[in-house]
């Protein structure tokens, strides 16, 4: 058995244009004019940080992003590029899920777009699961899914790859896996990770 775990922003998708224009139009409402170089260094990889570093409260965050998220998927949605994922093969037995700080909602509702979502049997966000935070490269996010997709496998005999956009989100794979072991008092032998854009 193969196990396919993707990150969905800038690994399946190029997504980084789309959400700035969606945060840049969402804060005109608020009267704040977000920059690319704020966005680039700060935003993007920690909009809650950032949003409250430059003022907003709690309730302004939420709404914010509540008002990028409608945004992004009725206006700007298109300027998402799928990066050739139509290119991906899929065997008998093998698992393709998708592992993303993007809400699970948002992702399912784009791939709903594309046609793809019976291609993954899976998507899992921040919004997954009670345990789970919305957070830069959470490792908590790779766990949750090993924990529910591993734990009910009865062989031994699987492998796992893990596609990532960047070496932070590697080493969150990889501590999760560390995680998963510790915990489980097991060994996951057979993991490759590919650090690229899928087929970019």
């Amino acid at each position: 058995m193969l196990i396919r775990l993707y990150d969905f922003d800038q690994t399946l998708f190029f997504t980084r244009d789309a959400l700035f224009e969606s945060y840049k139009y969402a804060l005109r409402g608020w009267k704040f004019d977000l920059t690319k170089e704020q966005f680039d260094k700060e935003l993007y990889y920690d909009s809650e940080v950032f949003l409250r570093k430059v003022g907003f409260n709690k309730e302004e965050v939420k709404a914010i992003r509540l008002k990028k998220t409608t945004i992004y998927l009725e206006k700007f949605y298109k300027d998402i590029k799928p990066l050739r994922i139509n290119q991906i093969k899929r065997s008998y037995g093998e698992k393709l899920i998708i592992v993303s700080n993007t809400s699970s909602k948002t992702i399912k509702e784009i791939l709903i777009k594309y046609n793809l979502r019976q291609f993954f049997d899976d998507v899992i966000g921040p919004d997954s699961g009670e345990s789970l935070f919305r957070k830069y490269e959470d490792e908590s996010l790779y766990y949750f899914a090993l924990d529910k997709h591993l734990k009910n496998i009865l062989t031994n005999d699987f492998k796992i790859e893990i596609y990532e956009d960047e070496v932070q989100a590697v080493l969150s794979a990889h501590a999760a896996v560390r995680e998963y072991n510790r915990v489980h008092h097991t060994k996951i032998k057979n993991i490759e990770y590919i650090l690229k854009p899928y087929l970019l």
